[in-house]
């Protein structure tokens, strides 16, 4: 692992070795960098006394996962959450997961909505799951079976055709709206 130690607030953008920091590795030697992509690095600044900005400093910071409702995957969090809380919750209107640093109470649109306080604590699979009955028409038609359901969708239903046929499935939100 390379820490990169400066004077002043975190950097943003690619700089050259030398230009604004040095490279080290834990043991303390110089690594052979030529630059430097704080766009991809954890960063904490400090100012609470001198030589704050050791390696236990940036260690007892929180990150966060970030996603945001059109993405597809969550990215470790660069930016240090100086909120102290993550969350993770489920975008109503975009019918998606979202995960960020902040709380619950503080976004908008969100519901099935947890916070938590623990470096990269705010994972989908804290997010509760509905528990549906599923024919599957692939697999013995008629064997009925449970399905866990994708963190977004909050419900289950079951239809019946006019022979009297039962069949159950996973309902998406955004047919209940059409109704």
């Amino acid at each position: 692992m390379v820490s990169v130690y400066g004077c002043g607030e975190c950097p943003k953008g690619v700089y050259k070795i030398g230009q604004l920091v040095d490279y080290r590795d834990d043991s303390g030697n110089i690594e052979q960098h030529k630059t430097a992509d704080f766009n991809k690095m954890q960063c904490a600044h400090c100012s609470h006394g001198p030589a704050c900005n050791s390696f236990t400093f940036l260690e007892e910071r929180l990150f966060c996962l970030e996603k945001a409702a059109r993405k597809w995957t969550p990215e470790k969090g660069v930016k240090w959450c100086a909120v102290g809380a993550c969350f993770v919750g489920v975008n109503s209107s975009e019918m998606a997961i979202v995960q960020g640093c902040g709380k619950c109470s503080d976004q908008k649109n969100l519901n099935k909505c947890i916070n938590c306080n623990q470096r990269y604590c705010n994972d989908k699979s804290k997010l509760k799951t509905m528990r549906c009955h599923h024919l599957s028409p692939n697999l013995h038609p008629y064997l009925k079976r449970v399905k866990t359901c994708h963190p977004v969708i909050s419900s289950c239903y079951i239809a019946r055709d006019i022979f009297g046929r039962g069949d159950s499935f996973i309902e998406i939100l955004l047919i209940e709206r059409n109704e």
